[in-house]
């Protein structure tokens, strides 16, 4: 009887201590190494890109503008600073070159041109060639096979005219499209991509 005690006790333990680690963030933030903070906190950075459509030529100006977001807590991480970005234009955070209506292709602006790069890197973390030559181009099928169900549900925020795209589901390389086809299927073509550099920040 005592050791099946022990046992239940013990496995109550098991439980909690898997519910406190999984449910309660806070507990491993304030375990985890303080997210150095940056001297700089706010940035824009103007960009342009041309593209042509059979021809025509295209040209979008804007500027990402970057503020600083306190920390947060994940897993494999642990503390770290958090960015928050946006369009001066206000506009939406990908640019659209093709819709039907079964298939959308855009750039994730924010997601290249994001604020961990344009302002929360040093002089460590900032290479000479990193400085992107032209963006890469993703396309969305809603008979898109293989996906998840949080990418399946994502994909449909794409052809809703109530919500807003969610394009950070979409970042692997399967869902880039190539430069030939890009031109072959739907006539487009990147030509130029040019922006502020990235600033090199201060962290202590």
């Amino acid at each position: 009887m005592m050791k099946q005690l022990v046992i239940i006790l013990g496995i109550g333990i098991l439980i909690f201590l898997v519910l406190v680690a999984t449910q309660f963030p806070p507990l491993w933030s304030l375990m985890s190494a303080r997210a150095p903070r940056p001297e700089i906190t706010y940035g824009e950075f103007a960009f342009r890109l041309e593209y042509e459509i059979n021809g025509e030529a295209i040209v979008i100006e804007d500027s990402v503008i970057v503020e600083y977001g306190g920390t947060s807590w994940d897993a494999g991480i642990g503390n770290h600073n958090v960015w928050n970005s946006r369009l001066a234009s206000g506009g939406p955070e990908i640019i659209e070159l093709y819709r039907s209506d079964t298939t959308v292709v855009f750039i994730r602006i924010l997601g290249i041109l994001r604020g961990g790069y344009l302002l929360g890197s040093d002089s460590d973390t900032i290479q000479d060639d990193s400085y992107i030559e032209l963006p890469s181009v993703i396309r969305l099928n809603l008979n898109e096979e293989l996906l998840t169900s949080q990418q399946e549900r994502e994909r449909d925020t794409f052809f809703s005219d109530t919500v807003e795209p969610n394009w950070r589901f979409f970042i692997g390389t399967g869902f880039q499209i190539e430069e030939k086809e890009l031109l072959d299927t739907y006539g487009i073509r990147l030509i130029s991509f040019e922006y502020d550099p990235p600033i090199i920040n201060s962290f202590r």
